[in-house]
């Protein structure tokens, strides 16, 4: 079913996110306004409601998955009884963004049990120490998601050593969305890539790439590019009816009239609209083969 915008049509998502505080440090940037407070738990619950129960019908699709972020955990215990009501409406998985330094309070939080996976940004060896007790715990599906920028780029064959180590069940590497500081040109990104990716397959961890041109991906096969599912976005500013869908109200990604002459066009979101403009993605080039190499 398709969802009218003003960027054209697009897919209706069935997947919720929902910003539940108004700061949420070591956050994967995007172009989302900081809301000016907090939700309430009886507007979490309502917003909820509003994209499951209510859009039952020939004309909407309710959500079946909910992505959790900026949750305060100390302070927000009856999120695990409103992770509960979604369960019963029908979201069957529930993905949890954590801050630096929350595995401790993940621990004793009541939501832990109830989340079927959680998403952590590895920058430093102390978040590999929380993806490690993550996974020591048994905690259900641990995600990390590693920005290719400017701080990380340098130590990248490190933390992939590091993550392959510990043992996520899966690790993104993500090339920075706008608003961010502009990030490593997009073949720069690549190249280092190419060396830290190998590290992951040789101990079985799942990894794959975002953000990045499948033309600029030089050695690494297309088939490591994932691509990015749409999804509501709700915070305090934009709820119900008013929620942003994250693609192409938060993130715009931009592709060229080649495009359409790639044959890895299906696979590949192209890249962020901005750093396209910047120079940043370098020429698009269309792919002859989808499990090709770049193509110049």
């Amino acid at each position: 079913m398709l969802h009218w915008t003003h960027a054209g049509a697009v897919a209706s998502p069935t997947t919720l996110q929902i910003r539940v505080t108004r700061r949420f440090p070591g956050r994967v940037q995007a172009g989302a306004p900081e809301p000016q407070r907090s939700l309430t738990d009886a507007e979490v619950l309502s917003n909820i409601e509003h994209f499951t129960v209510h859009r039952r019908g020939p004309r909407a699709i309710p959500c079946q998955a909910m992505v959790l972020s900026g949750v305060d955990l100390d302070a927000r215990p009856a999120l695990a009884d409103i992770v509960d009501q979604a369960r019963h409406w029908g979201v069957a998985h529930t993905t949890l963004h954590l801050g630096h330094g929350d595995r401790d309070r993940l621990a004793r939080s009541p939501l832990g049990p109830r989340v079927d996976a959680v998403a952590l940004t590895v920058a430093d060896v102390a978040d590999i120490a929380d993806i490690a007790a993550l996974r020591a715990r048994d905690q259900p599906h641990v995600t990390a998601v590693v920005v290719l920028d400017e701080r990380s780029l340098p130590r990248l064959e490190m933390l992939a050593r590091g993550l392959a180590r510990v043992g996520p069940h899966r690790v993104v590497f993500t090339w920075p969305f706008p608003p961010s500081a502009p990030p490593p040109r997009a073949r720069q990104a690549a190249a280092a890539l190419a060396s830290a990716l190998p590290l992951l397959d040789a101990r079985g961890v799942a990894s794959g790439v975002k953000g990045l041109p499948a033309c600029a991906l030089g050695s690494i096969p297309v088939d490591r590019l994932w691509r990015s599912q749409n999804r509501w976005y709700v915070d305090a500013g934009h709820q119900l009816d008013e929620a942003l869908l994250f693609f192409p109200d938060v993130v715009r990604f931009a592709k060229t009239d080649v495009c359409r002459f790639c044959e890895a066009t299906d696979r590949c979101d192209g890249p962020p609209e901005q750093w396209l403009a910047e120079g940043l993605a370098g020429v698009l080039t269309p792919m002859e083969e989808p499990e090709g190499r770049s193509g110049g």
